[in-house]
């Protein structure tokens, strides 16, 4: 068959730039591996063809990823007057081209921060995260409850940038700034908080500030002890604010554990019960009390064996609730695994959680506050957050599970439930050991009948 050289020139020239990228590559000396202080991450397709609208930018774009979409250009007038805000608290030496040659000078900074490559030059980045930087700022002082807007400013009029108003105008723009390719570096709030005040430590410190006192909008648990946290000098250079986010609830999360669980019970339990966990009713059922944890101490999950009581995070459902896991989770996929603390809670609460009856028993005693949805949407989210995720488990949540499984098994209600489930669920199965025992109780009769029979006839 004649080749058709019409066809062959384009697919050599593909075949042959693949070649050349592959072997340029293999034969470079320096290193391709993502540099370690990529911290905003791509997000994987499995996850995003599974809710597109939960990891996708829906109304804003913060950062390069969605610059250039045109659906969500519309919000760049919005941009222009959060930076003409700020434009208004500068000192007067400083002016916006000085702003942004401060911020081009962190151009491979900020470009490490992404794993996605940047297709623009320096200058049209300095500018961006300028726009960007002062729209997210202005947001947070909003939500920290440091907006002291007036009239005079010409700003009233902004539903975005008004406390009173926010959370109800801009539910759709609050859910796109969590979103984790939706994000900047804090190291361009604290360079425009460092030209506003002049000052590298006040500027680190107000960041924090804001960063914590905005950041409860966006906290799915209660009673989070905000006071607990202290400055991190080093945090400025190396997240954005989900990451805020996570280690705020990183530290909500430390110490979780059973009140006596130890390394050699959880290994005797695992094996005697198979490490499957009963269900919120079936603990309900067996005795075991199910109570919201409201502690300011670091064990959100906590088992007490001797009172027979499960302690669980309150967690509160609302419009941002699985936004803000769904990406939180999706962050702690690049993560180490002692690092993967909300992954793990919502895998132990879609084992414990099997029906809607599960949800309906948390609500009623606290644990759940639902602002939106009912009990079986409730349901159906954490079995949805789960797929296209792989959850490992934490060592102190095995010896929860562990402890949780022993206590369960200590009952003697569960004992018993287990005994009807086994024999009275399926009737075929009751019908055959019936069946079963009956013979073999005749054939034991016959037996021993026979045998008594046959001693008397022959004495």
């Amino acid at each position: 068959m004649a080749l058709r050289y019409s066809e062959a020139p384009s697919e050599d020239i593909q075949q042959g730039e693949w070649l050349i990228h592959i072997k340029q590559g293999l034969q470079a000396q320096q290193s391709i591996a993502r540099p370690s202080t990529v911290c905003i991450f791509t997000v994987p397709k499995i996850l995003v063809d599974l809710k597109r609208d939960a990891y996708l930018p829906q109304v804003i774009s913060i950062g390069p990823g969605y610059q250039r979409t045109t659906d969500l250009s519309c919000m760049d007038n919005h941009k222009l007057r959060a930076s003409q805000r700020m434009i208004k608290r500068l000192p007067g030496k400083t002016d916006i081209n000085s702003m942004v040659a401060e911020i081009e000078k962190m151009d491979g900074q900020i470009r490490d921060k992404y794993e996605k490559i940047i297709h623009c030059n320096s200058e049209t980045l300095a500018w961006m995260m300028l726009l960007d930087g002062s729209f997210l700022l202005e947001l947070l002082r909003t939500l920290a409850g440091k907006d002291h807007s007036d009239s005079s400013d010409g700003m009233y009029f902004e539903p975005l940038f008004d406390e009173s108003r926010i959370k109800s105008v801009g539910f759709a723009v609050l859910g796109d700034i969590v979103k984790l390719e939706n994000q900047i570096p804090l190291l361009v709030l604290d360079k425009i908080l460092q030209l506003e005040s002049g000052s590298e430590k006040e500027a680190q410190a107000k960041l924090f500030d804001l960063l914590l006192n905005a950041s409860s909008s966006f906290f799915p648990f209660k009673y989070l002890q905000l006071s607990r946290f202290e400055l991190d000098s080093s945090f400025v250079g190396r997240e954005h604010f989900l990451g805020f986010l996570h280690g705020v609830n990183l530290s909500f999360f430390a110490g979780t554990k059973s009140a006596s669980a130890s390394s050699s019970s959880s290994s005797t339990v695992e094996r005697r019960f198979n490490y499957v966990l009963p269900s919120i009713c079936s603990l309900c059922k067996a005795g075991i009390s199910i109570r919201p944890y409201t502690g300011d101490g670091g064990m959100a999950l906590r088992f007490d064996k001797e009172a027979s009581v499960l302690y669980l995070p309150i967690l509160v459902i609302s419009e941002k609730t699985e936004i803000v896991l769904r990406n939180l989770m999706a962050m702690e996929a690049f993560l180490p695994l002692e690092l993967q603390v909300i992954s793990c809670y919502v895998g132990l609460m879609k084992s414990l959680i099997f029906t809607e009856n599960d949800v309906t028993h948390l609500r009623m005693a606290g644990i759940v506050y639902m602002y939106v949805g009912n009990d079986s949407q409730v349901a159906q989210l954490w079995d949805s957050l789960c797929k296209g995720m792989a959850i490992s488990t934490l060592q102190p949540l095995k010896e929860l599970k562990m402890e949780i499984i022993e206590g369960y098994r200590s009952k003697w209600r569960a004992r018993l439930m287990d005994f009807f489930v086994n024999h009275f669920t399926r009737p075929w199965r009751t019908i055959i050991s019936v069946v079963a025992a009956t013979f073999i109780f005749i054939f034991t009769f016959a037996q021993a009948f026979s045998s008594m029979y046959g001693f008397n006839k022959s004495a």
